[in-house]
């Protein structure tokens, strides 16, 4: 059964008579990240709880959380999968050939996230503290997403060139208001309130009262039926929520809202006017003008409010 293996990096258990299973992500020395075990470990979870054959009539929900109180997960463990590139061949490093740690993480991080957003059974990911990189991977597909007055969400691999990974570009565009985009480009830390106020949490709850939603959770029959089964849980946050919104004082969205208002009109500008390209500007013309000036714009555009972020 599900509840009877109980590796040290990942703890579970079945909360009793509710058919929720809880997972700890256990690693608090390293703040939670994730490596290729515990991304193993989910991925088998995940493929029973959405198989009938394996799981009927047995999990119907199931909570994520962190353990040692400072972190959910802080991401992935990128210091293994460095130590591991330093000592390949470079013909070796970004084939992709199964078998090398940072080839064999990343595969299993993505399939992890597609497993996660794909999930019939509803997931509550409870953001007591930092979430971010792969963090947000584990956690940000799940239907119910409860910050606390510590959460502290990122997206930082933007900072140093990368796109937003764990496949970002699923939810990004759907934030309200363009924030995604903003988000993306910046890689912004982001408070309870404006996870809030973006739309990205879907509760807020205070630290200390993670218990008592826990408590309450155990004393509620989680329905099988998927749709029953959201409605039951949402009514429980609802409840222990009760109204409680996070102080603002420490957002960044919503003191800036003209800013980014500003800064968002202004990449659609840079999208969608054809700007002149001189000769001195490169003495070959690329293939594509239109996305060349689009990207070189982008650039500028990023550079210039990198000054923004915290």
């Amino acid at each position: 059964k599900i509840a009877q293996k109980m590796p040290d990096f990942l703890l579970r258990r079945i909360i009793p008579n509710t058919k929720i299973l809880e997972i700890t992500l256990n690693r608090p020395a390293v703040l939670n990240s994730l490596n290729l075990e515990m991304c193993n470990e989910i991925i088998d979870i995940l493929k029973r709880l959405n198989n009938s054959e394996t799981n009927k009539n047995y999990i119907n929900a199931f909570i994520v959380k962190g353990s040692g109180g400072k972190a959910f997960c802080a991401g992935g463990d990128v210091k293994s999968v460095w130590i591991d590139v330093k000592g390949l061949p470079a013909d070796v490093v970004g084939s992709g050939c199964p078998g090398f740690l940072h080839s064999d993480f990343f595969r299993k991080e993505y399939t992890m996230n597609y497993l996660l957003q794909s999930s019939l059974r509803p997931q509550i990911s409870l953001w007591d503290g930092i979430v971010m990189g792969g963090g947000v991977g584990v956690s940000v597909f799940g239907e119910f997403r409860v910050a606390t007055e510590k959460t502290l969400f990122a997206m930082p691999e933007t900072a140093i060139g990368l796109f937003p990974d764990v496949a970002s570009a699923a939810w990004l565009p759907h934030l309200p208001s363009g924030y995604g985009l903003y988000i993306g480009l910046t890689g912004c830390r982001l408070k309870s309130a404006d996870l809030m106020h973006t739309k990205i949490a879907t509760h807020y709850v205070s630290s200390d009262r993670l218990n008592e939603l826990e408590a309450t959770l155990a004393e509620t029959v989680i329905p099988n039926d998927p749709i029953d089964a959201r409605k039951r849980i949402k009514g429980v946050l609802d409840h222990v929520q009760n109204g409680l919104k996070p102080d603002t004082a420490n957002s960044l969205i919503i003191p800036q809202a003209e800013l980014i208002s500003f800064f968002l009109t202004v990449v659609a500008l840079v999208k969608h006017i054809p700007w002149k390209i001189s000769s001195h500007c490169c003495k070959r013309k690329p293939v594509n003008h239109t996305q060349w000036q689009q990207k070189n714009g982008l650039i500028r555009l990023f550079r210039l409010f990198q000054s923004y972020r915290l």
